[in-house]
């Protein structure tokens, strides 16, 4: 089954989501954290970003001992599917979208860099890549487990004042935000630490 969780920077939707994992968690068998923060600066491999490393150890730091063990996957997130370990009992957690759809815009290995499936293309066209690249595979593999928790980021533009890079990136994460939730089981927000119920099942 898949859960989304979105919101705002610091807003605790993180802390949120790892609980969610281990309530989800009845067999008690460990759980799969999948990293998608890229450690280090884009377009210098081998260089650490010493902002994101301080990032990626307070996410450690939170979820040590909840019985997690960390999956690294920055872009091609379908190869999960292919893991034998992931088996039907157990619980995933991605952490998170905004992440992970930078990765796949700006790496050399991304699907959705823009020198490789050209500058300017139709909407119909980053829709259908983005559902084949992202969407696509994450309800597969919510399919294959028990529960699939990915974490999202709730982002803000001034439409007027921003590069035109910057709205596609954000249009393209609100359109994953949109169709993440239409397929989820169930689906929060979390403001200032509270989480909030937007959707369960039963209600479509």
């Amino acid at each position: 089954m898949l859960y989304l969780v979105t919101g705002g920077s610091g807003s605790g939707k993180s802390a949120f989501a790892e609980t969610l994992c281990v309530e989800l968690n009845s067999a008690s068998s460990n759980m799969y954290y999948i990293a998608h923060m890229y450690p280090y600066i884009f377009g210098k491999p081998g260089v650490m970003d010493e902002e994101t490393k301080q990032r990626i150890d307070r996410h450690k730091c939170q979820r040590a001992g909840k019985g997690f063990e960390t999956i690294e996957c920055f872009c091609n997130i379908s190869s999960l599917l292919c893991n034998e370990a992931i088996d039907g009992e157990k619980v995933l957690l991605s952490e998170c979208m905004s992440n992970l759809l930078a990765n796949e815009m700006y790496l050399d290995e991304g699907r959705l860099n823009s020198y490789k499936i050209g500058q300017e293309f139709s909407q119909a066209k980053w829709k259908s890549k983005i559902e084949e690249y992202i969407v696509e595979p994450i309800f597969n593999m919510s399919k294959k487990v028990k529960a699939y928790v990915v974490v999202t980021n709730e982002i803000y533009i001034d439409r007027n004042n921003e590069y035109e890079e910057t709205i596609r990136y954000a249009d393209y994460l609100a359109y994953i935000n949109r169709r993440l939730t239409e397929l989820s089981e169930k689906s929060y927000e979390v403001v200032c630490g509270i989480p909030i119920e937007l959707k369960k099942k039963e209600e479509i």
